[in-house]
């Protein structure tokens, strides 16, 4: 997951590297030692997008480009991150 988004087209699978596996492994054992699973012993889609995404995207330096704007509720980016996202999923199909 280490190489931009622009790297990668619809379909395309890029494995991890060694340091991106064991910061996840290492963020989901923080999250079972902190009580972060439900009853069921899982972790909940808010817990995965609120507290593990946002820590691995910042220890890892990689992010998607969007962000949510809560009060228009809508998706934002730059111009460019949607220029991206428009050619990968648009014009290259």
């Amino acid at each position: 997951m280490g190489d931009s988004q622009q790297d990668r087209g619809k379909g395309q699978y890029i494995q991890w590297s060694p340091q991106e596996s064991k910061t996840l492994i290492n963020l989901l054992l923080d999250g079972v030692a902190q009580g972060w699973r439900d009853v069921n012993g899982v972790f909940s889609k808010f817990t995965v997008e609120r507290r593990i995404l946002p820590a691995l995207n910042q220890t890892q330096g990689f992010s998607s480009g969007f962000g949510w704007d809560p009060n228009t509720k809508r998706f934002t980016a730059s111009n460019e991150v949607w220029d991206n996202y428009f050619m990968v999923n648009f014009i290259m199909h």
